[in-house]
């Protein structure tokens, strides 16, 4: 058997569909513009923030190449009810960039 690995991102199921009945329903006349407009970028499980220039989705949808780059987030909180009852400021980390280890 062949492995067969793929570095394509993942992407919203739904909007996956929405984009191919928009282009089974005129595959003539479809355009990536058409496309854009029900998936506009990749959907990562972990919530990550895409850092992308505008307009880098249709290049890499156009050429088949490209990146997207990611990057996490989060705030800070302030928690207390340690054994002298001080308050503290805690990093929450509210998501990852994909594929990131935990």
């Amino acid at each position: 058997a062949v492995g067969m690995a793929t570095s394509i991102p993942p992407h919203n199921l739904r909007e996956v569909a929405d984009a191919l009945t928009r282009y089974a329903s005129d595959p003539e006349n479809c355009t990536l513009e058409d496309l854009l407009e029900v998936m506009p970028a990749p959907d990562f499980p972990t919530a990550g923030i895409i850092v992308q220039q505008r307009g880098g989705f249709k290049e890499m949808y156009r050429t088949g190449k490209g990146g997207v780059n990611l990057r996490g987030a989060a705030t800070v909180e302030k928690v207390g009810g340690g054994k002298n009852g001080t308050v503290r400021d805690a990093v929450v980390i509210t998501s990852i960039p994909y594929q990131t280890n935990k």
